[in-house]
């Protein structure tokens, strides 16, 4: 059989496995894995060369970068559900430990020809970029331990956790380590494989029963197996925007303490970032990360206007876009006034009435204060002033649709 010669990205598609199901992720446009094997070269006296080099416990980063266009992402890797997403938002805190798998089509049928299987993957991080020119974008970087390639087909399994034993699809097959499912998920909390008897925090199988202890929503197996037919689908999701450009992302910043939005006049860009600061967690004698452990968000920021007015400095300065003051010093830029940050995206559908289209997904930031400013004249271009910004909540909301105050 001759090798293929290459494969397109068309062919690739990643699934996010979390709390709630499986979700294969619309309108991707970059997924990454990078590992990082960390070594130590061994050195002795009496010996010219090395006497070897130890390692580490591998360091895996996965990049899912896509265009912005719903809270659909952002659910499956907070365990929501997008149909009855909560109305009040869903907080960055709320990111979750997930598996994330990608699977490559065979070059001539509808079926996978391997899968990538990176297991405990956390968030650590997420930018959200909008721009006047371009298409809005989020990205998503994740951090793990393990990386698993398989042959055979990788089969996701939803299954009710009422109770147990609860019964695959299809027959996993054993793996390399003596388990037989690579992941088995109990409201989001991961089980340990025993051979029969499971106690608390402990699954076994036995043919296609997987066993547990106690009892809840919702289980997730993963395992390797040989299923008869083809699985390969191809993605398409018609419920969403196919993307959303700068025309059809208007921004506002809001008075907490009044809920009086300001929308702010030519902006240029948008720059969102949040550093969910999850610590890799260690322990003697064992070859991988036990977990993560967050600590407070770093939420930060930019956002870059053309200089036509004073009346954003205003804001900035006195808390009032309307403020009468004729001076303003870089002082003032340090008060917190309550401001609140609002990216809004809008349903290009309805271009001819993009004021009143729908509201697809809002981001809000919390509590903005100034980190810092720039203003950058070059001959041939317009004058820009750049407003650096943290949440000083240390906070992010994403809400499907209109922010609703809570």
């Amino acid at each position: 059989m001759a090798r293929r010669a290459a494969i397109s990205f068309k062919k690739i598609a990643p699934r996010i496995v979390g709390i709630l199901g499986m979700y294969r992720p619309a309108r991707i446009q970059r997924f990454e894995i990078r590992g990082n094997f960390p070594t130590t070269d061994i050195q002795e006296h009496g010996n010219q060369e090395l006497a070897g080099i130890v390692y580490d416990i591998p360091d895996y980063t996965v990049t899912l970068s896509a265009f912005d266009v719903s809270h659909k992402i952002f659910a499956a890797l907070t365990g929501t559900d997008p149909e009855a997403y909560p109305t009040a938002g869903v907080s960055i805190n709320a990111l979750d430990t997930v598996d994330i798998i990608g699977d490559v089509k065979d070059e001539s049928v509808m079926d996978y020809v391997k899968s990538m299987y990176i297991r405990k993957a956390r968030p650590q991080s997420i930018r959200m970029a909008y721009t006047v020119e371009g298409q809005a974008t989020e990205e998503y970087t994740f951090a793990a331990s393990t990386r698993q390639l398989f042959t055979h087909d990788v089969v996701v399994d939803v299954l009710s956790a009422a109770s147990s034993p609860q019964i695959a699809s299809e027959t996993p097959e054993i793996l390399k380590n003596g388990n037989y499912c690579i992941s088995v998920i109990l409201d989001g909390t991961y089980l340990t494989e025993v051979a029969a008897a499971p106690a608390t925090g402990e699954y076994a199988v036995s043919g296609t029963d997987v066993s547990f202890a106690g009892s809840g929503t919702t289980l997730m197996v993963t395992y390797k197996a040989a299923p008869a037919g083809t699985a390969w689908t191809w993605i398409s999701d018609t419920t969403i925007p196919p993307a959303i450009s700068g025309k059809d992302v208007p921004i506002t910043i809001s008075a907490i303490d009044t809920s009086t939005d300001t929308s702010i006049p030519r902006v240029q860009s948008v720059n969102i970032s949040a550093n969910l600061r999850a610590d890799a967690i260690r322990e003697q004698g064992n070859s991988e990360i036990v977990g993560y452990e967050t600590q407070v968000p770093e939420v930060t920021g930019d956002i870059t206007v053309l200089d036509t007015d004073q009346a954003l400095l205003a804001l900035f300065s006195t808390g009032s876009y309307t403020s009468t003051d004729t001076e303003f010093r870089s002082c003032e830029l340090l008060d917190d006034y309550n401001l609140a940050l609002k990216v809004e995206l809008r349903d290009p559908s309805t271009p001819c009435s993009s004021t009143s289209s729908i509201v697809v997904k809002t981001i809000y930031v919390e509590d903005i204060q100034l980190t810092g400013e720039s203003y950058v004249s070059n001959v041939g271009n317009n004058v820009n002033h750049t407003f650096n910004f943290r949440s000083s909540a240390g906070n992010l909301l994403v809400f499907s649709g209109e922010y609703s105050a809570v």
